[in-house]
């Protein structure tokens, strides 16, 4: 403005010149003319407003038409103007060439004398908004005014666009000729005057990251940045401003709309919406024969669309814009343009993800090269992590209204893309692919992938319908016999009513990855011979396949269930689990991180860690009808993790979870009866936890599964014998446990036969239980053992020893997450036959000095201090730790001298933290 009017005021003393504006669409430019032209009529200076536009190109003479009529420069059309308008348009459309040259002559003889009549009350200003598109008999005028403007007094104001016509560019070739030319040129707003633009729309200033993120969705577009900043308001009107951002939403939408179809011609907004439909196309030859202009249009279009700030390098700046051309509600079009855009792309060779996306956006699937495309699209899309699209590509091929090749084969491939996201919304589709098995339109390795799937979810009788299918194939077709030998190892290992159906299973040749499939190691063992890292590998192998082609992607629900299975055998910890990063969790399914989480929680339980556990099952369990029968497993961990620390109200609520009935026919059942009698333990019914522990022992009876180390039915419904006061079948259970030949059980076992004697004899047991579980990582059955420890030194006058122990066993108990219950049953006692020793006064542990003197010691003195502190004589720890007596006497010297203690009474209450001594 300032400099507009600077330019007229040096010029008004010495006659007229001329003013271009110059800017981008939505650049401010017919607001500043307003706004200047407002200003010269408050000064009194005769003013003529004009406005082009590409709608009116085609009417004569009408800009210089506007001039007079405007009624607010007070000026009235001069005499015979009118009917000279009228005489020129009506010698056009006769064809009559040379009247409409001399009309034209006279016309501008005309203006010219109006214009110089206008001046001798004072200084003239002639605007024309738009000036690109002003029609050719007006330019023609405008013209022949350029040479003239001197001599006139007349002071021409114009704001023009991109890409000309021929007659405006021989008028601009005029106007540089002219000295008196002041060309001025509006820039997108840089970061400063967008804060003053937005303060003043938005009533506040915006804070930097608003004005930031403003900038990126508009590049400094004042029409764009006013757009947003009212849907601003609009969004967050019960907001603090402080946590504002910008919002594109109706008016950005309305703005852009506007922006693309107020241009020269329809080629901008042809080549506009072909940019959307094609999305990151950067093809100009793709664009022009999707938008059906010729190359030249096409640069030209993208010129106008980049100056504006709407595109950049060939393709929108923002997904905001690129949405808005698509949602305009004028773009009737679409459906058909998304078609044409996706065989455009899809015989140029293009992603199969871009192909898929513009079928999408037709709405439907008629052609079988669609279907194709479609399937192809899906599998990239798993491959990238695209679960959810994934679904929609196949959902929208299964809708195709024309024939298709391989129906059966698309819903199993359908199937497996919804299990990724959610097992028990694809298990719906189960139903009709086992109709399709029984019509024979499904492959072996498909009525296998069913089966698994059944049987994940406890459908047993559907499963026997899909074995029968398989067995009725299996006599001539080698690879129904392959598949019908995996199917039923996996049935046999998990279900009791597949275990030793006395079948002859003959040995079966497979591909070397589908090995492990078959092997069955011995239950328990599979952690030291490494099978169960087999497990894990193969399994970590199928999450990161899971969107291949390859036919291994039918294994996964096997693998799956043997790797669930045999974890829940052993509950030992998974380093490798443990260790996956986020990024790599991020880029797996909703089901495999569900899966995942499973893993960690029982990793976590394993170690001790009943906080990690918890937090790990809970996740695991978000959708619970996800896991089928295999629920039991995440169940069961979070149910123990939550008895353990307390928490049984939530334990309680936990267990109203709806689980299959097949779950207790299952594996995976006895792992949840366990865990249940595990929480009746806890909150003392000890009638409804034997009842649990004894159906473990009837459910493994029947079904034939060997003892596992997760499971320890004995050994806990022998404690639940003895807290009803069933001494001998506890002693009996508790036996039979301690012979079991699991470390955890005879822990367990010797715990409860320790208690079972006086408290004379219980020493020797507890101290051999706890050795015993310094290796499981399972803290808390170590605190139990420890404070009953703790609680026999006490009744037997040892107080300072068992002080110690206790204050032991809380450290321990903070560390895996339950300090709280210890705490409580500590200061509550407990039904026991020597009273607890009293909870420890603030932190629990060696004062800090001590501590610092214990961390001096060797690992081997740890561990002799250690002992000594639980009550080992020099001779048991001797042959505990297979070396000599002497050995132990100078080991004990020396711990002396370290700590500063004189006997073994002082070494039990400073002596090294038990859970430091086993890390």
């Amino acid at each position: 403005m300032t400099k507009l009017w600077g330019h007229i005021q040096k010029l008004r003393r010495h006659g007229g010149g001329a003013a271009v504006l110059k800017g981008f669409p939505g650049s401010g430019k017919t607001t500043l003319l307003g706004r200047f032209a407002e200003r010269t009529r408050a000064a009194g200076m005769v003013t003529l407003y004009a406005t082009g536009s590409a709608d009116e190109q085609g009417v004569p003479l009408g800009v210089v038409e506007q001039w007079f009529d405007d009624g607010r420069g007070g000026v009235g059309p001069p005499p015979r103007l009118a009917a000279l308008v009228q005489a020129y348009r009506e010698a056009l459309l006769r064809g009559d060439e040379r009247d409409a040259e001399r009309l034209m002559l006279r016309t501008q003889a005309l203006v010219e004398d109006a214009l110089r009549g206008l001046a001798g009350r004072g200084a003239v200003v002639a605007v024309v908004d738009d000036a690109h598109h002003t029609d050719d008999a007006s330019t023609q005028v405008l013209r022949f005014l350029a040479k003239r403007l001197v001599r006139l007094r007349v002071f021409l104001v114009l704001a023009d666009g991109l890409h000309p016509g021929e007659e405006y560019r021989a008028f601009q070739a005029a106007l540089l000729r002219g000295a008196r030319l002041c060309v001025a040129e509006l820039a997108p707003l840089d970061p400063q005057d967008t804060v003053r633009l937005l303060r003043e729309v938005l009533g506040r200033p915006p804070t930097p990251a608003y004005v930031r993120d403003a900038l990126e969705v508009t590049a400094g577009n004042p029409r764009l940045l006013w757009a947003v900043a009212r849907d601003t308001q609009y969004a967050f009107q019960d907001v603090p401003a402080a946590r504002w951002s910008p919002v594109p939403g109706t008016a950005f939408c309305e703005a852009v709309a506007l922006m693309v179809s107020a241009q020269r011609s329809e080629t901008v907004e042809k080549v506009a919406r072909a940019l959307a439909v094609l999305g990151d196309a950067r093809s100009p030859d793709l664009i022009s024969r999707l938008a059906g202009v010729d190359p030249v249009g096409v640069a030209t279009s993208l010129d106008l669309l980049e100056a504006a700030g709407l595109a950049a390098d060939g393709r929108f700046r923002h997904p905001a814009t690129r949405a808005a051309v698509l949602e305009d509600s004028g773009f009737t079009g679409r459906a058909e343009l998304s078609r044409r855009a996706a065989r455009l792309l899809y015989r140029a060779g293009a992603a199969p993800l871009r192909v898929a996306r513009c079928l999408t956006a037709a709405g439907g699937v008629v052609a079988a090269w669609e279907v194709s495309a479609l399937r192809e699209a899906a599998r990239h899309a798993q491959s990238e992590g695209r679960w959810e699209e994934a679904v929609e590509l196949l959902e929208l091929a299964q809708s195709c209204r024309g024939e298709l090749d391989d129906p059966a084969g698309l819903l199993v491939q359908v199937v497996l893309a919804r299990w990724q996201l959610d097992p028990y919304t694809a298990s719906r589709h189960l139903a009709e692919l086992v109709g399709l098995g029984r019509a024979g339109r499904l492959a072996a390795r498909e009525l296998t992938l069913v089966a698994q799937m059944l049987a994940w979810h406890g459908r047993l009788d559907e499963v026997d319908d899909v074995l029968a299918l398989l067995r009725e194939r299996a006599a001539d077709d080698a690879q129904a016999a392959v598949e019908l030998g995996l199917l039923d190892a996996m049935l046999s290992l998990v279900f009791t009513r597949y275990r030793d159906d006395g079948q002859h299973r003959p040995a079966l040749d497979v591909p070397p990855w589908r090995e492990v499939l078959l092997s069955l190691p011995a239950l328990g063992s599979a952690g030291a011979d490494g099978s169960l890292f087999s497990l894990v590998d193969l399994t970590q192998q199928a999450l990161y396949t899971a969107g291949d082609a390859e036919a291994r992607i039918t294994d996964i629900v096997h693998c799956h269930l043997r790797l669930l299975h045999q974890v829940s055998a052993d509950r030992e910890p998974l380093p490798r689990i443990d260790a996956v990063s986020v990024a790599a969790v991020e880029r797996l399914s909703p089901f495999h991180q569900l899966l995942l989480h499973c893993l960690q929680a029982v990793s976590a339980l394993a170690q001790g860690d009943l906080a990690r556990a918890e937090q790990s099952a809970r996740a695991a369990l978000v959708r619970p009808r996800a896991w089928g029968v295999a629920v039991g497993l995440p169940l069961s961990v979070l149910v123990v993790a939550l008895a353990r620390r307390g928490k049984a109200d939530e334990t309680a609520e936990l267990l109203n979870t709806p689980v299959p009935a097949a779950l207790f026919a299952s594996r995976f059942g006895l792992l949840y009866l366990d865990a249940r009698g595990q929480h009746y333990l806890a909150v003392k019914s000890y009638g409804a936890a034997l009842s649990d522990f004894l159906g473990c022992g009837e459910a493994e009876r029947q079904g034939g599964f060997e003892p596992t180390p997760a499971c320890l039915w004995q050994a806990h419904a022998a404690e639940a014998h003895l807290r009803l006061g069933h001494r001998d079948d506890a002693v009996r259970l508790a036996r039979d446990a301690a012979d079991s030949g699991f470390a955890r059980a005879r822990a367990v076992a010797l715990r409860v036969l320790a208690l079972a004697r006086p408290v004379e004899g219980r020493g020797a047991l507890l101290r051999e239980a706890m050795g015993l579980l310094e290796d499981t990582g399972d803290r808390v059955e170590l605190v139990e053992c420890m404070v009953e420890l703790g609680q026999t030194h006490y009744a037997l006058g040892n107080a300072r020893v068992a002080r110690s122990l206790i204050q032991r066993a809380v450290r321990v108990a903070r560390g895996a997450g339950f300090e709280d219950v210890l705490q409580r049953r500590l200061g509550e006692g407990d039904a026991r036959s020597a009273p607890a020793p009293p909870a420890p006064a603030g932190p629990a542990g060696p004062q800090p000095a001590a501590e610092g003197a214990a961390a001096r010691l060797s690992p081997a003195e740890r561990r002799v201090a250690w002992l000594v502190g639980v009550g080992y004589s020099n001779r048991e720890i001797a042959a505990k730790l297979f070396v000599t007596v002497s050995t132990v006497e100078q080991h004990l010297t020396r711990i002396y001298r370290k700590l500063k203690v004189k006997h073994r009474d002082e070494l039990a209450a400073c002596s090294p933290p038990l859970d430091e001594t086993l890390a």
